[in-house]
């Protein structure tokens, strides 16, 4: 008796093993495509953009919110920093390492935007609300001075806001030379 119990439980942890192996070898899946539901055919940041474009709708939030990845996908509205979160979660689910910056700029306090880069080859490009732009850009901040030429400071956060890193400039009159980099820790 003890036996055949022990055998019963071994063909259901085999069976169970054998799912989940399915689920890692099964094409355009992965964990953040199944919690946030992104299309299967959402499987470039370009399709990405087109998806946002065809299917959500910038919506300012007062007073400001971040959603969750989930969230944005469940409502297909927000605003750049729930774009941002979802992009990222999308981008992770493709295998893309991404940042989610939010770019303060200069003139403008308490105004603050959010998006998301990530490396492209060569060259970073920048999810910025519902829109792909590619960059000519080795380095973030040279990504930032072509897309955002009157960028003050950019923070790394995390999709729940927690800070990782600060860059501000520290000349105005050459923007990229002189950088101060606050790592805040992970």
């Amino acid at each position: 008796m003890r036996q055949a119990m022990g055998s019963g439980r071994k063909v259901v942890l085999g069976l169970a093993l054998i799912a989940l192996l399915s689920l890692l070898v099964v094409p355009g899946f992965s964990l953040a495509q199944n919690l946030v539901t992104i299309p299967s055919y959402v499987r470039s940041p370009a399709q990405l953009s087109q998806w946002f474009n065809s299917e959500f709708k910038y919506e300012a939030e007062i007073p400001d919110r971040w959603q969750s990845a989930e969230e944005t996908a469940e409502v297909k509205k927000g605003d750049c920093e729930d774009f941002a979160v979802l992009a990222k979660a999308a981008l992770e689910g493709m295998n893309i390492p991404i940042d989610i910056l939010v770019i303060n700029f200069k003139g403008l306090p308490g105004k603050a935007h959010a998006v998301c880069i990530f490396k492209s080859g060569d060259f970073y490009s920048i999810i910025s609300n519902q829109q792909l732009i590619p960059t000519h850009a080795a380095t973030i901040e040279a990504a930032m001075d072509e897309q955002y030429p009157d960028w003050e400071s950019i923070t790394f956060t995390t999709e729940k806001r927690e800070e990782l890193k600060f860059v501000s400039r520290t000349n105005s009159a050459s923007p990229s030379a002189y950088l101060k980099v606050n790592t805040l820790g992970r």
